[in-house]
């Protein structure tokens, strides 16, 4: 009857927007993970340079080879962040063919 048919109805709906709710919050950890890439390229790129300059003998102060470790901490950083990236987009993706199935 009709209360069964308005009941599927409305746990449909609420389950789409609980998917489109869902989506966006991927979608913004996706963003935040995608800034983050940004920083660190940023980061690896000014250490890159440093060993660089290290190397070339412009620059003699570098007594701990931070330049070094730090461009190496950052890759596995980098590493791990493009990692998550991959699951955040993988998860999004589930969820969008979830609510095109119940759409």
């Amino acid at each position: 009857g009709i209360n069964a048919e308005y009941g599927e109805y409305n746990l449909r709906m609420s389950t789409t927007e609980e998917l489109a709710a869902e989506i966006e919050k991927e979608e913004a950890g996706l963003t935040a993970i995608n800034r983050q890439l940004e920083e660190l390229r940023f980061k690896i790129g000014m250490s890159q340079q440093a060993v660089g300059s290290v190397m070339k003998g412009i620059v003699t102060m570098d007594p701990f080879g931070q330049a070094g470790g730090s461009v190496m901490a950052y890759e596995d950083e980098k590493r791990a962040l493009e990692d998550s990236k991959e699951a955040k987009m993988k998860r999004i993706r589930e969820l969008k063919q979830k609510l095109d199935a119940v759409a």
